[in-house]
C-alpha cells in the first residue's frame, strides 16, 4: 500500500470504453491506431482512476439540525415515494461525481422496514449506472426501529426471516452491510448474500480488505478508504474531503490514501479486475486534476481539484476543454 507507478508525460488510449494502452506518450502517438483519436489534453496535469467509494449511505435521512429524534428522520424516509427517492439519490450522487468518484457501493438503512428499504433498493438499482457504477447494497440493522424499541433481537430475526428473503428473491442485490450482529450475519451468509460488517469501530470488513472513514482509528493490513456518507454520523460528500481527513489526521501519506481509494476499495468490493487502476482491459474510468502534483489533492481543501471524470470513456463531468 503506498506506492504509485507514476508515468511523466504519460497517455491513455481509451476503445469503446475499455483502456487499451497506457503509456509514456511518444510511445503511444507511434500506433497507427491513435491518429484519428479524439485527444483530452491533460498536459500539467494528473491522471488517476476514477475513486471508488466502498460504502454510501446515498439514501440516508436528510439532516437535521433541530435534535429530532431517529423515528422522525425514519419517518420521512419512510414517507419517500421510489420516485422521491431516485430524486434524492440523483441529487446527491452529483457531488460525488464532482469529486471524482466513479464507483460506489450505496444503500440507504433508514427505512427499517419492508416498504422503505424495499423502495430504496428498486430507486439505487433505476440509476445503478446513470452516471457512474453503483452497487446497491442492503443497509440492515443500522439501528432498530420505533415499532421495535427495546426489542433487538426480534428486529433480528423479523429482518432474517422477512426481509431477507424478500430482497433475495426481487434479486435487488447481492450484498448486506451490517452490524456486528451474529444472527443476521448467519441468515445472510445462508442465503448466499456477500456480508459486510461493522466493527465496534465503525470500520467495515470486505474482502480481506478493511474500509475506514476519515478519523477512524487505522486496522493492521489493506485498508480502503471510504467517505461512509451518512448524513447522521459522516457529513463528508466528496473524496477529495475524505483523502484530506484521512491524511491530515488519520495517518495516512498521500500515497496510502489514493491506493485507498482506488485499487484497494476496488479489492474491498470485488471489482478489481474491472476497476481500481489503469490497466489495458479495465473499464476507462479516470479523473484528471487540474494541478500537476498529485499530492495537492491531498494537501488543499475548499476548493476542488477535480477538472474532468470519465466513465468507461464517457464524461460525467467536464470542465477541460478538447482538441
Amino acid at each position: 500500500m503506498g506506492v504509485l507507478r507514476i508515468i511523466e508525460n504519460g497517455a491513455v488510449l481509451i476503445i469503446d470504453g475499455k483502456i487499451e494502452e497506457v503509456g509514456v506518450c511518444r510511445r503511444l502517438d507511434r500506433l497507427a491506431i491513435t491518429r484519428n483519436a479524439e485527444e483530452i489534453d491533460a498536459t500539467g496535469r494528473v491522471v488517476l482512476p476514477g475513486f471508488i467509494d466502498a460504502s454510501v449511505g446515498l439514501l440516508c435521512a436528510p439532516t437535521r439540525h433541530d435534535g429530532a429524534p431517529l423515528s422522525s428522520r425514519v419517518a420521512e424516509v419512510r414517507g419517500w415515494s421510489t420516485q422521491r427517492m431516485e430524486l434524492e439519490a440523483r441529487r446527491r450522487l452529483r457531488q460525488f461525481v464532482r469529486s471524482g468518484v466513479t464507483t460506489m457501493a450505496a444503500g440507504c438503512g433508514y427505512g427499517l422496514d419492508e416498504t422503505a428499504e424495499l423502495k430504496a433498493l428498486r430507486a439505487l438499482g433505476a440509476i445503478s449506472n446513470l452516471l457512474i457504477s453503483i452497487e446497491p447494497v442492503y443497509r440492515g440493522g443500522m439501528a432498530v426501529p420505533p415499532e421495535f424499541e427495546n426489542r433487538r433481537e426480534d428486529y433480528t430475526r423479523w429482518i432474517a426471516g422477512t426481509l431477507l428473503p424478500l430482497i433475495q428473491t426481487r434479486r435487488l442485490t447481492r450484498t448486506v452491510e451490517c452490524q456486528d450482529w451474529p444472527e443476521l450475519i448467519e441468515a445472510a451468509t445462508r442465503l448466499g448474500f456477500t456480508t459486510r460488517v461493522h466493527d465496534s469501530h465503525g470500520r467495515i470488513r470486505m474482502n480481506g480488505v478493511t474500509a475506514i472513514r476519515p478519523g477512524h482509528p487505522l486496522p493492521d493490513g489493506p485498508v480502503a478508504l471510504t467517505t461512509g456518507f451518512d448524513s447522521g454520523s459522516s457529513p463528508v460528500m466528496g473524496m477529495q474531503a475524505a483523502i484530506w481527513l484521512a491524511c491530515r489526521f488519520g495517518g495516512l501519506s498521500p500515497e496510502e490514501a489514493i491506493t485507498a481509494a482506488t485499487i484497494n476499495a476496488a479489492h474491498a468490493l470485488g471489482v478489481e479486475k474491472r476497476v481500481g487502476s489503469l490497466a489495458p482491459g479495465k473499464d476507462a474510468d479516470l479523473v484528471i486534476l487540474q494541478t500537476s502534483d498529485y499530492r495537492d489533492f491531498c494537501w488543499y481543501t475548499g476548493a476542488s481539484l477535480v477538472g474532468m471524470v470519465l466513465r468507461q470513456g464517457r464524461e460525467v463531468h467536464p470542465r477541460i476543454e478538447r482538441t
